[in-house]
């Protein structure tokens, strides 16, 4: 009997597999995200309709992982339970674009800085991932759910930085614009874009003021629908706390001008994985009273 592999290690002999349409979705879904939990690609792709049941989801990550088609991110500690967090390996890479048809350059691998044991290591860069697909595993089963369609997400590698000049306490600086996500709904004839951006309580005053004064420059001076083709855009910002989106909420509006001030919306992730975070009034808008839904138009307060 081969020796069992320990968690960071591939089996020396890795069981033969036949690779399924399922294992394809699995290995496309961990190109977009990126970094992802097996927990989240159990949620995304073995789960229907919010059901909690056994699956075999964590016996075929294994066989993927020691077949070298995934990756796994080794945490920096041993002592405590951590989700698992897969990543797509260069077999994973290969494998798909003989599958899907294309060149292997159009499977994105993971950038140098992402590779550096620093980085990928980091507890705060792989919670914030985590966040993220939180986010948007959510918003993918809430349009399967309601019928919308997710056109686009870009996450915030495929979007790049661009620049924008701010004003800021006086001084006049280039100001980095980089959402942690884009994307794309369309709900019957009505298409609706997003910016993303998750707080981990970590960005100070000195910091989010900028963020968000480089955000509304970068739409209302034009470059958003220059690069986009639309004028259509909210800002979506989720934070760990209620304390914290008031805070966030105080931030913007003592920079932002007032008749731009509904560009920024703001909710809680626990609210966000309460469940109905396209359709319920979950959402408090800056400069506006209550709390809005992003599609449907249901509003609370």
């Amino acid at each position: 009997m081969p020796k069992r592999a320990k968690v960071y290690h591939r089996a020396e002999e890795p069981p033969r597999m036949r690779i399924t349409q399922r294992d394809l979705r699995i290995l496309q879904a961990v190109e977009s995200f990126r970094f992802i939990s097996g927990e989240q690609i159990e949620r995304l792709i073995f789960l229907k309709g919010g059901e909690k049941r056994s699956t075999r989801c964590a016996i075929r990550l294994r066989k993927l992982f020691d077949s070298g088609l995934l990756g796994r991110v080794r945490w920096p500690f041993q002592a405590i339970t951590l989700p698992m967090v897969y990543y797509l390996d260069q077999g994973g890479a290969d494998l798909l674009a003989l599958k899907l048809g294309v060149e292997r350059d159009a499977i994105r691998s993971l950038t140098r800085a992402e590779r550096r044991p620093a980085i990928s290591r980091s507890l705060l860069f792989l919670a914030h991932a985590l966040a993220v697909n939180d986010f948007r595993i959510e918003v993918a089963l809430a349009c399967e759910e309601r019928g919308f369609e997710l056109v686009k997400w870009l996450n915030e590698y495929e979007l790049g930085r661009d620049y924008v000049q701010v004003e800021h306490q006086g001084r006049s600086r280039q100001q980095a614009v980089q959402p942690d996500g884009y994307f794309v709904i369309r709900a019957g004839e009505r298409q609706a874009h997003f910016f993303l951006e998750m707080d981990m309580e970590t960005t100070p005053s000195k910091r989010w003021a900028p963020k968000v004064l480089g955000l509304y420059e970068y739409r209302s001076r034009g470059h958003y629908a220059e690069r986009f083709e639309t004028k259509s855009l909210r800002v979506l910002c989720v934070t760990p706390s209620d304390s914290r989106e008031r805070l966030l909420v105080k931030w913007t509006r003592e920079v932002v001008p007032a008749g731009w001030q509904p560009l920024f919306w703001f909710t809680t992730q626990e609210q966000v994985e309460a469940g109905g975070v396209l359709t319920e009034p979950i959402w408090t808008v800056a400069g506006e009273g209550g709390r809005r839904a992003v599609l449907g138009g249901r509003s609370e307060g």
